[in-house]
């Protein structure tokens, strides 16, 4: 087993998949959503 990184061609990189095949980039993915939703919100509930 070696410890190389996953490489992808330009190709692959631009299928638009989101691959969040762990627990820990699902939970950061989500988080990041939720923070973007809530910063809107109160974007525009100051305005």
């Amino acid at each position: 087993m070696t410890d190389q990184p996953i490489t992808r061609t330009a190709r692959e990189a631009r299928g638009a998949d989101i691959i969040l095949d762990t627990r820990p980039r699902r939970t950061v993915f989500i988080a990041g959503l939720a923070a973007m939703v809530l910063l809107a919100l109160l974007g525009f509930g100051l305005a």
